[in-house]
């Protein structure tokens, strides 16, 4: 079952996806967050979502942070691709290693580490 995800208009949607993917720090992403609670569904180019960007930067402080603010029904949110931001960082091995080994593991049971 792929989630219903919602585009947030204009420029907060894309200045998150940006801040995530630019490595910002926890505390600014909060702030983003606490300013508009719903930017935490946002897509990007692609239909890619803030756990993708996440993920793709091995920052598991963020994962958790979006996880904890809404952001559990993207694990299921799929891509124009057919794929969710989580399945398409698999691919990054050190990125998968750094996950798995984290607290945040066992809500990623696909990321193969060997």
């Amino acid at each position: 079952m792929n989630a219903v995800v919602y585009s947030v208009a204009g420029a907060s949607g894309q200045a998150f996806l940006d801040a995530i993917d630019g490595c910002s720090s926890v505390e600014s992403i909060k702030a983003m967050l606490a300013a508009e609670p719903g930017v935490v569904l946002c897509r990007g180019r692609f239909n890619r979502d803030a756990l993708f960007f996440a993920a793709r930067k091995g920052r598991c402080d963020v994962l958790a942070l979006l996880l904890g603010d809404g952001a559990e029904v993207l694990l299921e949110a799929k891509n124009d691709h057919g794929f969710t931001g989580m399945q398409c960082t698999r691919t990054c091995v050190h990125v998968c290693m750094r996950i798995h080994s984290s607290p945040l593991g066992a809500h990623f049971p696909f990321l193969i580490t060997h």
